[in-house]
Formats: structure tokens, C-alpha cells, sequence
């Protein structure tokens, strides 16, 4: 009787404590970083975030040095900056700057990232289109598969 009565009162006291371990918890993905180059003389720095996921990717801009509650459109481009600019590849969101000029915002792509060999780079522009001076280039980050 003894030898029934330990395992049985081990398993009651096991599924009164929760039963089994559970299992650890994965790991948070880890974004890749890219630093923002100025362009144009416009005192824009920062970065950008790129966060896989399957089937898709967010990057995310953190920019400092942009005029206060300013607006810029912002895009994935094929080629490298800024020597080389190319077509769009990717629209992304508007970066919209804060009271201070500083921005945190993100869009999400529905493709998986893998820059091809031509490369992308991210663009952020001086206004929130690219009429006029709006479309002047002021900050570029060189994107790369890592």
C-alpha cells in the first residue's frame, strides 16, 4: 500500500503546484540597426530598426534633428545611398516629428527582407510629398542583409 500511496500523493502534489514545468520562454527577435546619414546639409541623424518577421518586416525610423512637428515621406529604395539613388521599392509611412523634432514611427513591409545584391536603403524626405522642395533627400540609411 505504501508503495502506491508516495507516487500517487507525488502526482497530487505536482498538479496542485501547476502540474508540469512550462517551457522557457523564446527569445525576443532582435532588430538590425542602421545608422542614418544627414543628407543635404540637413542635420537629420538617428536610425533604423529592421524587425523580421515571417513573411514581412517593420522597419522602424528614430530620427532626431528634424524641423518640430514636421512631416516626411519615407521610402525603401533599390540601390545605395546617396550616391546611387534608385526607384522606389517600398513605400513606407509618413515620419512625423515631434514638438522637439524627433521621430519614432514604422511601417510594416509584406515581403520577406532579403536586400538583393543591387542593395536598398531607407529615404526620408523634406516634406510629407515630394512636390518641390519636399522630394530633397535628408536622411538615408544603407540597408543590409544580416
Amino acid at each position: 500500500m505504501k508503495q502506491i500511496a508516495v507516487p500517487v500523493f507525488l502526482a497530487l502534489v505536482a498538479a496542485a503546484c501547476g502540474g508540469t514545468a512550462s517551457p522557457a520562454a523564446s527569445p525576443s527577435p532582435k532588430p538590425l540597426v542602421f545608422q542614418v546619414q544627414q543628407e543635404n546639409a540637413s542635420g537629420v541623424g538617428g536610425t533604423v530598426e529592421v524587425l523580421k518577421a515571417s513573411a514581412s518586416f517593420t522597419l522602424t525610423w528614430k530620427l532626431k534633428g528634424l524641423a518640430p512637428n514636421s512631416g516626411h515621406i519615407s521610402h525603401i529604395h533599390k540601390g545605395h545611398c546617396p550616391n546611387q539613388p534608385g526607384t522606389v521599392a517600398y513605400a513606407l509611412t509618413v515620419v512625423q516629428a515631434d514638438g522637439s523634432g524627433n521621430s519614432v514611427g514604422s511601417a510594416t513591409v509584406q515581403t520577406d527582407y532579403v536586400v538583393p545584391d543591387t542593395g536598398w536603403y531607407a529615404n526620408a524626405h523634406a516634406g510629407p510629398d515630394l512636390q518641390g522642395g519636399n522630394a530633397k533627400s535628408i536622411a538615408c540609411a544603407e540597408l543590409a542583409n544580416r
